[in-house]
């Protein structure tokens, strides 16, 4: 039973870690979309 309890918690930190890895590669997409034009724009 507490193996059973034990992988619930493993796939709740997994999904956790995948949600945090998803929403950071978002954020870094649209950091690059946006300032990159503005990086080349100064050069």
């Amino acid at each position: 039973m507490s193996l059973s309890v034990d992988l619930l918690q493993l796939n709740d930190f997994m999904v956790c870690i995948f949600t945090l890895f998803i929403f950071s590669m978002l954020y870094l997409s649209i950091f690059v979309f946006y300032f990159k034009p503005e990086l080349s724009n100064l050069s």
